[in-house]
């Protein structure tokens, strides 16, 4: 005989078992994306910067789509570096991005004058301007392949939406489970 106020300690049944998995999904996607975003909000604490790879300019090392990670506290610049620097909107390239005002490439040679030849390891030619240290950003240190992509086309908007969405699915999941309990 069951008593009054008294709740079972556990469900039974395909129906609890389904929300069961449901909400380890749930619950493993929002650590995910909580991990993630705390990765990306933390090396800003150390001194990195990322920006969307726009151009096959260093193909195959960095691609098209990656989130590049610049380390902006190391500025000692060596032949042979890979920097992210900025230029002036008329020497962009804005075929693809009118925003277009940071390049990452390869330092080639350091010329006499202090200033650094650039290319990009795709390009054929070195870049047409010399870039002056006052122009550098910091030292490319890694990537991660095709987050790029996505960030670019969530943005801030997406990203509150996607935070929305997560705080909604766990109340879901949560609500099923207890459902199925009974």
């Amino acid at each position: 005989m069951a008593r009054i106020g008294v709740r079972k300690s556990g469900g039974s049944g395909p129906l609890y078992v389904a929300a069961k998995i449901l909400d380890c999904i749930v619950i493993t996607c929002t650590i995910l994306f909580v991990v993630g975003a705390g990765f990306l909000v933390g090396v800003k604490g150390f001194g990195y910067n990322e920006y969307v790879v726009l151009s096959g300019s260093m193909e195959p090392g960095i691609m098209t789509g990656a989130l590049a990670f610049v380390n902006t506290k190391d500025l000692n610049v060596q032949e042979g570096d890979v920097i992210a620097f900025t230029i002036d909107r008329e020497d962009a390239d804005l075929s693809y991005d009118t925003d277009a005002t940071t390049v990452t490439h390869r330092v080639i040679k350091i010329n006499t004058d202090g200033s650094y030849t650039t290319k990009g390891d795709n390009n054929e030619t070195e870049d047409a301007k010399h870039i002056q240290p006052s122009q550098v950003i910091g030292k490319y240190s890694f990537n991660i392949p095709e987050l790029g992509y996505l960030m670019s086309s969530m943005g801030k908007k997406g990203i509150l939406v996607i935070i929305c969405w997560i705080v909604a699915a766990n109340i879901a999941s949560s609500v099923f489970v207890q459902c199925t309990m009974r």
